[in-house]
Parts: C-alpha cells; sequence; structure tokens
C-alpha cells in the first residue's frame, strides 16, 4: 500500500477546471501548458504523483514541481514558467525592433556594397542611434545571413 500524500490537496473551481479541460483539447497550445493541464486535472481528481508520472510518460519530480507551483501560485500560473532572475534586458523593444527592420533589409538597399550584414558594417549604424554594440562570437565568422522577415512570404 503505497504511503499517505504529505502534499495538500488541489481543490479546482468549476471555472477553473473548465479553462485547464479546454487547454487540454488544445492542439495549437504550447505542450508544456498542454501537459502541465493534464498533470493539476489528474492530481485534482485524486491520482498519486506517481500514477501522473507513468500515465504522461514523465517523471515525479516534474510532476511534484508543477503541483508545488499550483499549491503556492493558483492552477493557472502554474501553467506557465516563473519570472527568473537574471541581469534586465540592455536593449529596449523600439531599439530591439529597429535593429529587426535593419536585419531584414539587404545592406545594398541601404548603400552598402556588401550582399550579407557584417558587425563591421552594422555595428556603426547602431552605435549612432543606440548605445547598443554589436559583439561577435568568437571562431564564427563576422559576416550573418539576413533573417526571414515577414514580407518575404507575402506571395
Amino acid at each position: 500500500m503505497p504511503f499517505p500524500s504529505r502534499r495538500a490537496p488541489l481543490s479546482l473551481s468549476p471555472e477553473v477546471t473548465a479553462q485547464l479541460e479546454t487547454i487540454r483539447g488544445m492542439r495549437t497550445a504550447p505542450a508544456h501548458r498542454v501537459e502541465r493541464a493534464r498533470i493539476l486535472l489528474a492530481y485534482a481528481s485524486g491520482e498519486t504523483v506517481s500514477a501522473i508520472a507513468r500515465a504522461l510518460g514523465t517523471n515525479r519530480p516534474k510532476v511534484e514541481r508543477c503541483l508545488d507551483k499550483a499549491l503556492q501560485f493558483g492552477p493557472l500560473a502554474a501553467l506557465d514558467d516563473l519570472q527568473r532572475a537574471g541581469r534586465p534586458p540592455t536593449i529596449t523593444p523600439e531599439a530591439r525592433a529597429w535593429l529587426m527592420s535593419l536585419a531584414c533589409r539587404k545592406p545594398t538597399e541601404l548603400g552598402h556594397p556588401e550582399e550579407l550584414w557584417t558587425t563591421r558594417e552594422v555595428d556603426p549604424m547602431v552605435w549612432t542611434d543606440f548605445p547598443v554594440r554589436i559583439t561577435t562570437i568568437p571562431g564564427r565568422k563576422d559576416s550573418y545571413r539576413r533573417p526571414p522577415c515577414p514580407d518575404d512570404f507575402d506571395g
């Protein structure tokens, strides 16, 4: 006979249960949200952590982390990752959008002779408008292909 669980039971309101059922059945939702919704619904229905892990093909620590997060922050907050610690972003959203729009254009459109952007070409342009330095990764070439842009797919 298994040991009795020391973890608090998870009680879900009908509204939250309906939301979790909807997420569980979605085919377009991120896989981690669907899996966590399945974990929470199974635990709320009375299944053990081991049975949930076995049924979902995952491990007990993953199920336990999800349940602990649901008990601490609420079931809907447990569907997504928590905010992590770390250095705050050094580039503003406006500067990032400008840099992406620049990267989506060919250098020849702006009067540069190169076909591909290089950090040598981009860095002075960025530095004059935004105080962000473009750095290269050691061991990699100094040129980068233009990333795909939404305009490339207009048919």
